[in-house]
């Protein structure tokens, strides 16, 4: 399981590779923690359930009403990864972007957030 983080540090889970699910709550006995899809406020009614301890899917709810988008998976993965190093280590704010950035695909490249926004995630 990826530790994928929002912009908020809430939990991400991503499934099959092209959905993302946000960390919603525990169960009451606190054996599954349950996700809903990272585009609620477009009404995506999508959940999953997953064991607390493995990060094993144990029941898919609802289906998506929107297209998977692989590359913004992967922007989140990077853009989580330059938070990560930020704080890891004393390199400077454009070090740290271009070394987290250098092996993603140009299709990925086109979905990052501009330059601005990217030095504003490092400070």
């Amino acid at each position: 399981m990826d530790n994928i983080c929002s912009q908020r540090n809430k939990e991400k889970f991503c499934h099959e590779g092209f959905f993302l699910y946000i960390f919603d709550k525990k169960s009451a006995d606190g054996s599954r923690k349950m996700w809903r899809c990272e585009h609620k406020d477009y009404s995506c009614r999508a959940q999953i359930h997953t064991d607390a301890t493995t990060g094993d899917v144990l029941k898919n709810l609802g289906d998506h009403n929107h297209d998977s988008n692989a590359a913004k998976i992967e922007v989140v993965r990077t853009v989580t990864a330059v938070k990560r190093r930020a704080v890891d280590t004393n390199e400077g704010t454009a070090q740290v972007i271009n070394h987290t950035v250098q092996n993603l695909a140009q299709a990925e490249q086109g979905q990052l957030p501009s330059g601005h926004a990217m030095k504003k995630v490092v400070r």
